[in-house]
């Protein structure tokens, strides 16, 4: 009997199938899902319930173990053309329980996927890096694409965030190396995917400052806060904002050119004041955002002689108490 072709899957795309290298062709959607199913279980049985439910879902046909057992009867002749009928498949056999599609550990490019990410867990950033380039160079865009059922849509959804993360963590790896204006062009690619990911954007802005362009750091924070605001509801996290001050810390303008540019003077010392605590507690919840990240603008008014200085003068000490740069002219 000839000897059996070396087979390798492709998922990180559409589904391929390949022996010696060459393509075959999978054929209808229902079979390249049932394909998928058994190359990503490789080397496991799988029933054909589990295949009639990842498939079809909680509603099969009538008529789906046929159908399953339709399928893995092409598959067979499809991946071993030379087999004769009378001998057992070498590659797609059968278990007491199901079937099972009996691969090399590292025949699928998935897990060659997994296995770059694992060995660059272990690596100095330079190497580690060398292997999460190797790992996104395995995709050809949405893994299982054009594959139905809800096995597929499950994987799906599993591959892209780790696909997501390992970009991420590849991004991480490039600032670390300074390379941050490569950085750049790869986060705001996938800032524009997934506008509302906090730790994307927290990365671009690091490397947008990095490389020199800090406006355009601080921009990427105000556009952020804007879309959590008014898609979600919620205010940026914890990450987000730490990234924000840090940067803010590290482009505030030293003293000496404020003070050439207008007459500065120390704010005066705060008074007592009595009578006011509502007013007091709009202060220092405006002085409050500041310190989040949330700047603003107040607006002090009254008649003469009621106390505006006062009030404004227990605003500049609590900013100044909280690490805040105070002017007062």
């Amino acid at each position: 009997m000839p000897s059996v072709e070396p087979l390798t899957a492709e998922l990180l795309g559409p589904p391929r199938a390949l022996l010696g290298g060459t393509e075959v062709d999978l054929g209808a959607a229902r079979r390249r899902a049932v394909f998928s199913v058994l190359a990503l279980r490789a080397n496991q049985p799988v029933s054909p319930d589990e295949l009639i439910t990842a498939v079809w879902g909680d509603r099969p046909p009538g008529n789906a173990e046929a159908s399953v057992y339709t399928y893995v009867s092409g598959l067979r002749k499809l991946l071993e053309p030379n087999r004769s009928a009378r001998s057992a498949s070498e590659l797609l056999v059968s278990t007491g329980s199901g079937y099972s599609l009996r691969l090399d550990p590292e025949a699928t490019d998935v897990a060659r996927f997994e296995a770059h990410r694992q060995r660059a867990a272990s690596l100095a950033p330079g190497a580690a890096l060398k292997e999460l380039d190797e790992a996104l160079a395995l995709w050809r865009g949405e893994a299982l694409s054009g594959v139905p059922g809800p096995f597929a849509q499950a994987q799906r959804a599993r591959l892209a965030e780790l696909r997501l993360v390992t970009s991420e963590r590849r991004a991480e790896l490039a600032l670390e190396s300074g390379r941050h204006a490569e950085a750049v062009a790869d986060l705001t690619a996938l800032a524009a995917e997934h506008p509302l990911r906090e730790g994307l954007r927290a990365l671009l802005m690091t490397a947008l400052h990095g490389a020199g362009r800090h406006a355009e750091a601080l921009e990427v924070f105000r556009d952020t806060r804007r879309l959590l605001v008014e898609r979600l509801g919620i205010e940026p996290g914890a990450e987000l904002l730490a990234v924000y001050q840090r940067l803010l810390q590290g482009m505030v303008a030293p003293a000496a050119p404020l003070r050439a540019a207008i007459p500065v003077r120390r704010p005066p010392a705060p008074p007592s004041v009595v009578g006011r605590q509502h007013e007091v507690e709009v202060l220092a919840r405006a002085v409050a955002d500041l310190s989040t990240g949330r700047g603003g603008s107040v607006w002090l008014e009254g008649e003469p002689g009621i106390g505006k200085s006062a009030l404004l003068a227990v605003l500049l000490d609590e900013a100044g108490r909280r690490g805040h740069q105070v002017a007062w002219g």
